[in-house]
C-alpha cells in the first residue's frame, strides 16, 4: 500500500484508481491490470507525491524492482516520475527525494525523460510516450545498477548501467512517485502499476 502525502485537496490534487488508456493522447496499451492502474493527479501549482518502504529491508545485489508508468500530457515547467531512495522519509511531497540513489523524470517541455545518478542529470534518449513504460532496476553491487525500459506500444528496450548516487553503500529501501502539478486535464494525469521485487 502506498502512503499519500501532502495537503490533498481533491479539485487540485490526489489519488485515485482508473485506466491508464485516456491520458495523453488517449488509446495504447497503457499500463493496467484487470482494467485498473493507480493515478496521481495535480494541477494549478499543487503537487501529489506517494511512498512506499520495502517490507523486507533493502534491495539485496542481484535483486530486481519492476514497476510500470504511464504518464499523460505535462504542462511547461512542470515533471512527473519516481525516485528510488534510501531511507523512507515520508513528511511532505517535498522530501520525496530524500536519500535518492536514482530518478526516473519527465519535465513538461522537453523531448526525452531524464535519468538522475550519481553522474548528475542524464538524457535517456527515450522520446515522449503517453501508452505507458516498463521498468526493470537491477542492483548489480552495492552502488551500481542496470536498468532496463521498455516501451509498451514499440516494445523496444532502452539498456543503462551506472553508478548510484547518495551516500555510498546506503541501501535502497523506498520508492516514491509523484506528480508536480502536470496539468488541470485527466489527460495529464500520470499512473503506475505492477511494482514488484524479485531475486535472490
Amino acid at each position: 500500500m502506498f502512503t499519500g502525502i501532502g495537503a490533498i485537496n481533491s479539485q487540485w490534487n490526489g489519488f485515485y484508481i482508473g485506466s491508464s488508456t485516456n491520458n495523453g493522447g488517449g488509446g495504447g496499451p497503457g499500463i493496467d491490470v484487470n482494467g485498473k492502474s493507480w493515478g496521481i493527479y495535480a494541477n494549478k501549482g499543487n503537487y501529489a507525491a506517494a511512498y512506499r518502504s520495502f517490507a523486507y529491508g533493502p534491495l539485496q545485489v542481484d535483486q530486481s524492482l519492476s514497476l510500470s508508468m504511464d504518464n499523460g500530457y505535462i504542462d511547461s515547467g512542470r515533471y512527473v516520475g519516481f525516485v528510488l531512495r534510501s531511507g523512507d522519509a515520508t513528511d511532505g511531497p517535498f522530501d520525496y527525494d530524500t536519500g535518492a540513489r536514482l530518478q526516473f523524470i519527465f519535465f513538461g517541455g522537453g523531448n526525452d525523460y531524464q535519468i538522475y545518478d550519481n553522474a548528475g542529470q542524464q538524457d535517456s534518449g527515450i522520446f515522449f510516450t503517453d501508452t505507458g513504460l516498463r521498468f526493470v532496476f537491477t542492483l548489480t553491487a552495492a552502488d551500481t545498477y542496470s536498468l532496463q525500459v521498455i516501451n509498451n506500444s514499440s516494445g523496444t528496450t532502452n539498456s543503462y548501467n551506472g553508478t548510484l548516487s547518495g551516500t555510498a553503500g546506503s541501501g535502497i529501501n523506498s520508492i516514491a512517485i509523484f506528480n508536480f502539478s502536470a496539468g488541470t486535464s485527466p489527460n495529464n494525469d500520470c499512473f503506475f502499476n505492477s511494482l514488484k521485487i524479485t531475486g535472490p
